[in-house]
């Protein structure tokens, strides 16, 4: 089985810079077109997709159903594959939340595990919470070849920290997920998601 991590399609606060978090934010022109263009890459690949499950926030869900109605599969639900909750750093740049949170954002930026902004929830919670989602996934399609996942940039960084046990602070460092980024977890990743415990 192969468990194929999606980053949402464009929207205009990504374009503008803005952090959305939990913010229900669709996508924009250029997000539609670019996932029917990966749905089309998807379809002509070696993939044997059977579901997608998506994050129920707009702009992934609407990215989900793109590929779901190209590759002629079922879209599901879960509701943990939403974006990390930013709390007050949510519709900010991140120079605007650096000046108007300094201490805040400081802590947070180097505590990243289990430091939350303001108002908003840690990356270590929404590790335990979405990697439960994920071995559920798992466990629903035992018979799978390939599943597609379709999230957003902070919960796939959730999702990696731990399986691929990357610090939590190293991860801008490690990780860059774009919008549309394709990651893909096989066998070995995926007993690292069923052995997770927190």
């Amino acid at each position: 089985m192969r468990l194929v991590l999606i980053r949402h399609g464009e929207t205009d606060w990504n374009r503008r810079g803005k952090i959305q978090g939990v913010t229900d934010i669709s996508l924009n022109e250029n997000g539609m077109k670019s996932a029917g263009e990966l749905a089309d890459r998807l379809k002509n690949s070696d993939y044997s997709f059977s579901v997608v499950y998506s994050s129920p926030l707009k702009r992934a869900y609407e990215t989900g159903e793109i590929l779901a109605r190209e590759l002629n599969i079922p879209i599901k639900v879960k509701e943990n594959l939403s974006e990390l909750c930013f709390g007050k750093f949510e519709g900010l740049s991140w120079a605007e939340v650096e000046e108007r949170f300094p201490s805040e954002y400081h802590y947070w930026n180097t505590h990243r595990k289990k430091a939350a902004p303001p108002e908003g929830e840690s990356y270590y919670h929404k590790s335990l919470l979405v990697l439960k989602d994920l071995k559920e996934i798992v466990e629903e399609n035992p018979d799978a070849e390939d599943i597609l996942v379709v999230s957003h940039s902070a919960t796939l960084k959730a999702i990696m920290c731990p399986v691929k046990h990357v610090d939590y602070n190293d991860m801008l460092k490690v990780f860059v997920f774009r919008n549309l980024s394709e990651i893909v977890l096989e066998d070995r990743d995926i007993k690292e998601i069923l052995a997770y415990e927190g």
